[in-house]
């Protein structure tokens, strides 16, 4: 029984590999530039252009978007809060760089 389920595979593949094939890379071609709020915060190269992901909880948005809520937090004018996203994103942006150049030298 094997056998039959492998030759029926193979004649699968034989018509339409190629349609699986270029339906695959077609996607990876349209997405490229994308990234996925699921992969968390990271960023990706597309050619020149460095996209950059900041994921953040309902919580941490709420806080950082409304002032009432960091003055009732007590972190409105805490220097902490100030330079929070340019830290983060200066971060993201320095290991970027770096897998860029380190993936150039391959």
């Amino acid at each position: 029984m094997q056998e039959g389920v492998e030759e029926q595979w193979e004649l699968f593949l034989d018509e339409h590999a190629d349609d699986i094939n270029t339906s695959i890379l077609e996607s990876f071609e349209q997405q490229a530039g994308l990234l996925d709020v699921l992969d968390g915060t990271h960023a990706a190269w597309s050619e020149e252009h460095l996209g950059i992901l900041i994921v953040l909880t309902e919580d941490e948005a709420e806080i950082l978007a409304s002032e009432s809520t960091r003055i009732e937090e007590g972190i409105a004018n805490h220097s902490a809060f100030k330079d929070y996203l340019a830290r983060l994103v200066e971060e993201i942006v320095q290991r970027a760089v770096a897998n860029r150049y380190c993936s150039d030298e391959d």
